[in-house]
């Protein structure tokens, strides 16, 4: 993410400042920044390893082959998202249209 910011690649894409926006958003308070780096934290070892847990049984392979399938089908859900959320946004279209948001 530093780097990211340093060298101005997708300026628009800031996951710490959505976590932020949308526990703001949830809790009705006007949380600091640092909070963002926790849940950011908190989604990518807890929700993304509980997830992995429930779901490398049924992933066919090695251990390092279960990981590499499991991030990169973490890697397009995100990116998926992403893009849906960019569509939305284009076409003014409310979250309901498109699906539950995050």
């Amino acid at each position: 993410m530093i780097a990211k910011s340093s060298v101005g690649l997708m300026p628009q894409l800031n996951p710490i400042e959505d976590i932020v926006h949308v526990a703001d958003r949830l809790t009705g308070m006007t949380l600091p920044l640092p909070f963002g780096w926790i849940g950011h934290f908190v989604l990518g070892t807890v929700a993304w390893g509980i997830i992995y847990a429930a779901l490398q049984a049924s992933l066919p392979a090695p251990p390092v082959v279960k990981g590499l399938i499991f991030g990169a089908l973490a890697w397009l859900a995100i990116r998926t998202a992403e893009r849906r959320d960019e569509i939305a946004s284009l076409h003014r279209l409310p979250d309901a249209v498109l699906g539950f948001h995050f």
